[in-house]
């Protein structure tokens, strides 16, 4: 690559990129759809723990309330699928179901058609529990997946700061595509090559599929512009790709 390139000159640097640091930037259409993905993991991430939470207070409700006021009554086992079982009872000449989930010793030794204590609450036979056990449903699983989406959600609002700072502070250059990566829907990604302001080759790689792949996968030596920390050439990334622009 010739280092010796005048970048004023370049035609794959905006003008814009041209002026005073720091730069004046506003949010980008790539940059709004990241932002719009962290607010759905987050508000998922929320709900879940609401859900998750909500249902293990009200399965300790449940048993505490049976423990204290509830009746017992022969049940006759439906079906067992793995650690869950399907059960009818009666009360007062009345047919109630119920399932609940096992553990693993108690679904080794059930069958189907098998006698099973019910507890239930005489005040609302549908609210009932195998007495034999408690409720065990762990919530860690849905409290896990809720930590992973509010984590997740923090990716794309990095993403959000980093560029932030890269437009506003970056050093423009001409990178050259060093090699392509096929994406997803049609998309490519692309490894590239630049040199810095004091001549010292550096590498980076697109973070999304933002070229088209069966335009761009016949041809080499591609120049893109790049944006780069001079304090840090090792973070740099395609101008069209950033979430921010140069506000005009």
């Amino acid at each position: 690559m010739d280092s010796s390139q005048n970048l004023a000159d370049a035609p794959t640097i905006p003008s814009e990129l041209m002026g005073q640091l720091p730069r004046r930037t506003c949010i980008s259409n790539n940059g709004i759809r990241m932002a719009i993905a962290a607010t759905g993991l987050l508000a998922f991430a929320v709900f879940l723990s609401y859900v998750v939470v909500g249902n293990s207070l009200k399965a300790m409700r449940t048993s505490d309330t049976l423990r204290r006021e509830g009746s017992e009554a022969v049940g006759l086992v439906g079906w067992t699928h793995k650690s869950e079982v399907d059960y009818t009872f009666t009360v007062d000449g009345r047919s109630f179901t119920g399932e609940a989930s096992m553990p693993n010793q108690v679904a080794k030794s059930l069958d189907r058609f098998d006698r099973l204590p019910i507890r239930y609450l005489p005040s609302n036979p549908a609210i009932n529990h195998p007495a034999a056990w408690e409720e065990s449903r762990s919530p860690w699983l849905g409290i896990a997946l809720a930590i992973l989406s509010a984590a997740g959600a923090f990716l794309p609002l990095g993403w959000l700061r980093n560029d932030r700072r890269l437009v506003a502070e970056g050093k423009p250059t001409v990178a050259v595509i060093t090699k392509w990566v096929r994406g997803s829907k049609g998309g490519a990604g692309a490894d590239y090559e630049f040199r810095t302001e004091c001549g010292s080759a550096t590498t980076g790689s697109t973070r999304s599929a933002m070229f088209d792949w069966n335009v761009v996968r016949q041809k080499t030596g591609v120049a893109i512009c790049v944006l780069y920390l001079p304090t840090n050439p090792r973070q740099n990334l395609p101008y069209e790709e950033l979430g921010y622009r140069v506000a005009q």
